[in-house]
């Protein structure tokens, strides 16, 4: 099962953008420990929310446009 899941990663992203798909798959962590909360009402320990926003942060530093110089090719 796990060859089969790492070959469908694998296949997803020779037909899906990369950098979209990075996104989604990092995020994944995150989203999973917050429906845990929300569905089966599990307590996030401090870690957990430490890392959650580490992970948050890691996204949006990850997708911030860098600036090109002017003139610089």
């Amino acid at each position: 099962i796990l060859m089969l899941v790492n070959y469908l990663v694998l296949y997803g992203f020779g037909h899906f953008d990369l950098q979209l798909g990075t996104i989604v798959l990092t995020s994944e962590l995150m989203f999973g420990a917050l429906f845990g909360f929300i569905i089966f009402h599990e307590t996030l320990v401090a870690n957990e929310l430490i890392g959650g926003m580490l992970i948050i942060l890691a996204i949006l530093a990850a997708n911030v446009p860098k600036k090109r110089k002017s003139g610089v090719i």
